[in-house]
């Protein structure tokens, strides 16, 4: 009775922490949150009611034992949240105004922009990502092809197509976000210690060169679709909120990505202000004597193979105007 009692009120104040955390240095990205806490278990469409089993606690990905730490592991509670939400506050949309032609076998996904700012999609016709592994040669393999693409698995990014790709492209987006969101707690540790800036470097580059990856995971998947599933390639084109999906998360990431190298070159300068050298080489920012990696091992090739043609012809055929 103790042992459920003190586990009970534990979980309840790391929750209470994690949104403390959150409202206090990430707050746009607390509404996704908010809505995922108010999503019922219980869903009606268009007769049929559908129960989706509850667990999630995003809580559960707020760890460290310091206070950076703690706010580093903000950007995975945002991307694992985005996961949630993208299949189950589907079922609140469909059930508040169904689609004419809805099916119980149907596949959907939300994507979240803002509260008001909502996309809901239907899964068309896929074959699994798995089959890009015999697409992308081993000098584009980077981080995060295994475990997304391969080997062989039961992961949304394979089962569920480019449908799954974009939800992982997003919630890697809504991560980067949550993380550039921190730097003010950073920028006042700096006033003391310029290197206290290191830990969001690090913490958030590791999420933002995701937007190369599943970029260029996406493109792959057209191209593929385009070659060998012509049928599957004209329904993907003729589905305008997928289209909308690619192209809004395409180019909001992109646009966090530079204002992420802002950040370094701001960084830099008020280093240097305070005398001290930070510069960045091919691999690693440099604040005086440290430095933290902050590119993936494959993020230059990849910058490369997405400024082909054939990668930019894709691209521009498949974003909407």
């Amino acid at each position: 009775m103790l042992c459920l009692l003190s586990c009970s009120v534990f979980a309840q104040s790391s929750k209470q922490e994690c949104y403390s955390y959150l409202r206090t240095y990430t707050p746009e990205s607390l509404g996704i949150l908010k809505i995922i806490e108010n999503i019922p278990s219980k869903h009606k469409i268009k007769g049929i009611t559908i129960t989706l089993s509850r667990g999630f606690k995003p809580e559960n990905y707020f760890r460290g034992r310091t206070e950076t730490d703690k706010i580093s592991s903000l950007n995975t509670v945002i991307h694992e949240s985005h996961h949630e939400f993208n299949s189950a506050y589907a079922y609140v949309l469909l059930s508040h105004e169904p689609p004419k032609d809805y099916e119980f076998a149907d596949e959907y996904s939300a994507f979240y922009y803002a509260d008001d700012d909502i996309i809901l999609v239907k899964h068309g016709e896929i074959f699994n990502s798995n089959e890009l592994k015999r697409e992308i040669p081993k000098e584009l393999q980077s981080f995060r092809y295994k475990p997304y693409i391969a080997p062989r698995s039961n992961l949304g990014s394979q089962v569920q197509g480019i449908y799954g790709l974009l939800d992982e492209f997003h919630s890697y987006y809504l991560g980067t976000k949550a993380s550039m969101e921190t730097f003010t707690y950073y920028q006042e540790l700096a006033k003391t210690d310029i290197q206290a800036y290191l830990d969001f470097i690090s913490n958030t580059c590791s999420s933002s060169w995701a937007f190369y990856e599943f970029k260029y995971f996406s493109l792959k998947y057209l191209q593929k679709a385009k070659n060998d599933y012509p049928e599957t390639y004209k329904e993907l084109m003729a589905n305008n909120e997928l289209r909308r999906i690619y192209t809004k998360t395409s180019t909001a990431f992109e646009q966090l990505v530079e204002e992420f190298h802002q950040k370094e070159k701001q960084i830099m300068e008020q280093a240097k202000a305070a005398g001290v050298e930070s510069y960045t080489d091919d691999e690693y920012f440099w604040i005086d004597n440290r430095g933290v990696g902050n590119r993936g091992d494959k993020t230059e090739a990849l910058k490369a193979e997405l400024n082909k043609q054939e990668m930019v012809a894709l691209h521009r055929a498949f974003i909407l105007n």
